[in-house]
């Protein structure tokens, strides 16, 4: 069957002809569709074989009315890439507009590390509630031998205060801040 015969049969709303003006042409069509769906971000909210078929059904209706003058297959290719082309315009038109701007819409992997790892007041929160609690569970010369490391003591200058060797009171401190943390954990 000739093109102009199987146009001829579309407008005249046989189904078998637009299903074999598919299986002639739907190939050429739907990479046409792929190709004009080059903007990554609207392929993540749009998929070409939607284009394709909205193009298509578009199409049929309005060759079944006898809207197109088409005499050769690349008159067809050439309005059909028109129509594809027109389509992803007013999808890119429709999902940048205001809230649906789809360049917000970003993934977390392609969020910048600084963001990912940004401290925020939650974390704070959660960071303040695990040190009162360790600090809440020493004992009162624990609580300040903690304290005089933190404000630059030497363990030799507390080792001398407390009569006690460095490593005795480095080793102290690791058991204690041992038990502790296995108790925080453990609740």
């Amino acid at each position: 069957m000739s093109f102009t015969e199987l146009i001829k049969k579309i407008e005249a709303g046989d189904s078998d002809a637009s299903t074999e003006l598919l299986g002639q042409y739907g190939h050429h069509i739907r990479r046409i569709a792929r190709i004009r769906l080059n903007d990554t971000m609207l392929r993540r909210v749009e998929d070409s074989m939607d284009i394709y078929q909205s193009v298509m059904a578009n199409f049929f209706m309005r060759a079944a009315t006898g809207q197109f003058d088409l005499d050769t297959p690349e008159q067809m290719l050439a309005l059909i890439s028109t129509m594809i082309r027109n389509r992803v315009m007013d999808k890119s038109r429709f999902y940048r507009s205001q809230r649906r701007d789809m360049r917000r819409n970003i993934s977390i992997a392609e969020t910048p590390t600084e963001d990912r790892t940004r401290e925020t007041p939650s974390i704070m929160l959660s960071r303040e509630e695990v040190i009162s609690q360790f600090y809440s569970r020493l004992e009162q010369e624990e609580r300040w031998l903690l304290e005089q490391r933190a404000n630059g003591s030497s363990w030799k200058e507390l080792a001398e205060e407390l009569n006690a060797t460095p490593d005795q009171l480095r080793k102290r401190l690791a058991r204690v801040t041992q038990r502790i943390a296995a108790d925080i954990d453990w609740e």
